[in-house]
């Protein structure tokens, strides 16, 4: 099959979008950070950078955030890319004793950002965000965005276990891993910072807000699984929904795409269902709680316009499959060893960089 066709997601998704007027502003300072951090000293990582435009994406997804904010929310953001760029496309992607390393690394800065100095690029950015972040996050927050960024660390782990030993997972299985990796639990903690929430326990852990969690973390990890399996697929990556529905059902690309197609279109009726049965606190509680979910919707349909405003993976057809939902497979790309060794020479001048800073 040559072609096959997305769902229109778009289409019945039922958030409303909007952009962040710092954009325009914020960015700059962001892009000087990246290059300082030493994250981009990759050129092709410094390419992936500008192609996919991640301030972009923050601007849709936290739309509401002051401008001392949203210029967290960007680093943080940044700082995840650099994060996966290391652990799911670089040297750590099959380095189980390394990719632990990292995991320990970053949860040791955040843990104690004065003192730690971590030799992972990745774990000093998300250091450096969270040494700024703490001084306007709530109690509660904090202690939510530790927690989750553990989870999250360690599910990256666990993926780098599962690719090395060739791990099959079922559709089940691969979902419930993917609510942790995808990083959008400790993304929720970052959506109350950037509102100045400060939520209650007993109202963050309702079962009703936590499951409204669920529902849009299945909608951004879902969404983004169709988006980017053509991509993923011609450079030889396989954890993702779309062929693990091929291989569970015995299904052929375009009836598997349907198929996670039907089953986001479900995940936005349950979330819709859900939101509808929110309880009421106090007024200025509920105002916050509508805040919250606010914030989630606007990750769900950002990420997904985003998806089609960038070339990240669509390239530069993305204007033509937002309009026909026809994506044209592309070919498996040559992972030759002379590629392989400009990599490790790229990463080795970012490695040095950064040691060189603690100095």
């Amino acid at each position: 099959m040559a072609t096959f066709m997305l769902p229109d997601i778009l289409g019945y998704c039922p958030f409303a979008l909007a952009v962040n007027p710092h954009l325009a502003a914020v960015s700059p300072e962001c892009d000087a950070w990246m290059e300082a951090s030493g994250a981009l000293d990759d050129p092709a990582v410094a390419k992936r950078y500008r192609v996919a435009g991640f301030n972009y994406l923050t601007a849709l997804c936290f739309p509401e955030a002051d401008r001392e904010r949203f210029r967290l929310c960007c680093d943080y953001i940044n700082a995840l890319f650099a994060w996966d760029d290391v652990i799911d496309d670089g040297e750590l992607r099959e380095n189980v004793e390394g990719a632990q390393h990292a995991v320990e690394n970053v949860m040791s800065a955040l843990r104690d950002p004065e003192n730690f100095r971590p030799d992972c690029v990745a774990a000093d950015m998300l250091r450096d965000f969270w040494l700024r972040a703490r001084k306007v996050a709530s109690p509660g927050c904090q202690e939510r965005f530790l927690r989750t960024m553990d989870s999250y660390a360690h599910a990256a782990s666990q993926q780098v276990i599962n690719r090395v030993h060739h791990t099959d997972l079922d559709i089940d299985t691969y979902i419930k891993l993917r609510r942790d990796v995808s990083a959008l639990f400790p993304v929720w903690t970052v959506v109350e910072l950037s509102l100045g929430l400060d939520l209650p326990d007993e109202v963050a852990h309702h079962p009703v807000v936590e499951r409204l969690g669920v529902y849009a973390n299945d909608l951004v990890a879902l969404c983004n699984d169709v988006y980017s399996f053509n991509c993923e697929q011609a450079s030889g990556h396989y954890s993702n929904l779309v062929p693990i529905t091929m291989a569970q059902l015995s299904l052929p690309l375009q009836r598997a795409v349907d198929h996670v197609g039907r089953r986001i279109e479900s995940t936005f009726a349950a979330f819709v269902a859900d939101k509808s049965q929110l309880p009421s606190w106090t007024p200025e509680i509920d105002r916050q709680v509508q805040a919250y979910v606010r914030g989630m919707e606007s990750w769900v349909v950002g990420s997904i316009q985003w998806s089609f405003d960038s070339n990240r993976y669509f390239g530069k057809e993305h204007e033509e499959v937002k309009r026909t939902l026809c994506v044209r497979l592309w070919p498996k790309e040559v992972n030759t060893p002379e590629k392989k060794a400009k990599k490790v020479k790229a990463r080795g001048r970012a490695k040095a960089k950064q040691v060189a800073a603690h100095l």
